[in-house]
């Protein structure tokens, strides 16, 4: 397995969940329609009928999120094999963790490198409010504002 294989990507326990949703209910959450729902169970792409599943377990919501978020994301029943056909079923990826690369026409991890740069600058800041450096931080905060005033101008 490669560093961005879409397998890292894969629920592998299935914990019970404190408020579990039955699959019309979380179909309803994602804007999946009742008809599409039964279709992807019928045609294989669901390892189990939304319709009749009245307490979903991680495995089963993931799996759902996953495959109903492509539908309601407008991919065509033609395009959704073509798709898929890399991954393994059933389909419990988390969709936050994967990509489609169009070009590569294969599925690969979300590098992880913002995660990791958030980390180093929220301890950047706790360093600096640390030290007591209120100069270096007033100075970020004006360009912060500076920053958030642009982006409100482009509104």
């Amino acid at each position: 397995m490669n560093d961005d294989s879409p397998e890292s990507a894969r629920i592998t326990t299935d914990q019970g969940l404190l408020f579990p949703k039955s699959g019309w209910e979380l179909c309803k959450e994602i804007g999946l329609d009742q008809w599409a729902a039964a279709k992807l169970h019928d045609d294989g792409w669901l390892s189990f009928d939304p319709e009749t599943t009245n307490s979903l377990t991680e495995q089963q919501e993931c799996e759902l999120r996953f495959v109903g978020s492509l539908v309601t994301g407008g991919l065509s029943p033609k395009l959704l094999p073509e798709i898929l056909e890399s991954l393994n079923k059933p389909y419990i990826y988390e969709g936050r963790k994967i990509y489609y690369d169009w070009a590569e026409k294969r599925w690969r991890l979300i590098p992880q490198i913002l995660n990791e740069i958030e980390h180093e600058f929220d301890e950047w800041i706790d360093g600096m409010a640390h030290e007591g450096n209120t100069e270096a931080l007033e100075e970020m905060q004006q360009k912060i504002q500076a920053a958030l005033k642009c982006c409100s101008n482009r509104i």
